[in-house]
């Protein structure tokens, strides 16, 4: 077929359920004004990605098996998800 290459990660996320749960939060009124509260809060950064993982996880999946019963969380990539949203945090407020 063609000589073009399909680029499978989602939206430039490494994965379809690390993007899932990252469009999730943002565009969720609760959970993106937790995510602005973590962010807020200064002292242990390299912590960060285990605060979004505990802070989100069991909520966040909960939403997304509503409309997606085959999620598999397994492969969210927290570290990913903290790093981006470290990365535009001063665009956001």
């Amino acid at each position: 077929m063609g000589g073009f290459r399909i680029d499978m990660a989602h939206e430039g996320w490494s994965n379809q359920e690390t993007w899932q749960v990252a469009l999730t939060i943002n565009n969720d009124q609760g959970f993106y004004r937790r995510k602005l509260s973590l962010l807020s809060r200064d002292g242990k950064r390299e912590a960060m990605a285990v605060d979004f993982k505990r802070e989100f996880e069991k909520d966040i999946i909960a939403e997304i098996k509503k409309y997606d019963a085959g999620f598999n969380s397994k492969k969210v990539n927290w570290a990913e998800i903290t790093a981006d949203f470290k990365a535009n945090y001063k665009y956001e407020v």
